[in-house]
């Protein structure tokens, strides 16, 4: 089994490598609520934009003016398009991120668990040791005593 010093060095190692992945995962999750509140707010805007066009249909519209509305609004609708292929891509890779965690998140429980049993194994030599150590002590007091009786 490998050295504890070394086994926590690498669990450290391991530690840092999660936390990084657990701020790329941060990132990529706060990316994607941005471009969510960018599409809502696009939206939003649409809508507003249709409701101008319809009040200003009410009150008598030319061809022209109209024709420039429908120009915008499908200027808009495309960047709508564009904006949820932005949602898109920001959740794919925010669901990489979360595997790439996830993934080092499991490495290091692996490895504090290697930690974990080599902490017992020598923690089970160490109780042999005082165990031999201490029978050892009670044989010599054994043999010392019997060889003061003898001598008695």
């Amino acid at each position: 089994m490998a050295k504890l010093a070394q086994l926590q060095l690498v669990a450290k190692m391991a530690e840092e490598k999660e936390q990084q992945a657990a701020r790329q995962l941060k990132q990529a999750s706060e990316r994607v609520m941005a471009e969510e509140q960018q599409e809502t707010m696009l939206q939003q805007y649409r809508l507003d934009y249709l409701r101008q066009l319809r009040q200003k249909g009410s009150d008598g519209l030319g061809s022209a003016v109209y024709f420039q509305f429908q120009q915008f609004l499908d200027r808009l609708d495309g960047v709508l398009i564009g904006q949820q292929t932005k949602i898109t891509e920001a959740k794919a890779a925010q669901q990489q991120r979360r595997y790439h965690w996830d993934q080092a998140r499991k490495q290091r429980n692996a490895i504090d668990l290697l930690i974990e049993k080599q902490k017992k194994a020598q923690q089970v030599k160490a109780d042999k040791l005082e165990q031999k150590l201490a029978d050892e002590f009670s044989t010599q007091q054994l043999v010392r005593r019997l060889m003061t009786e003898e001598q008695n």
